[in-house]
């Protein structure tokens, strides 16, 4: 059976989406890749230490929370109510 002409697989909009993705996707990675060069180290480092400040982050977020929930409890308390 013959082959019929060739179509493209995508539609332009697609075909643009996915190019607009690799663009911001290679300018991630060379921000990244200078950043990392501007502290003398390598991208795995750098990102090891983003990943890590930001779990110190998300880690002082949760005792803020749990602060306020254990304040507005004792308030409660306080006032008689439970």
């Amino acid at each position: 059976m013959g082959k019929g002409p060739h179509l493209p697989k995508t539609t332009p909009n697609v075909a643009r989406a996915k190019a607009r993705k690799q663009r911001i996707r290679a300018e991630r990675k060379a921000a990244l890749e200078q950043e990392a060069a501007g502290l003398g180290i390598t991208v795995l480092e750098l990102k090891q230490r983003k990943f890590q400040e930001t779990e110190k982050t998300i880690a002082a977020q949760r005792q803020r929370e749990r602060d306020s929930l254990r304040q507005a409890q004792a308030e409660r308390e306080r006032h008689g109510y439970y």
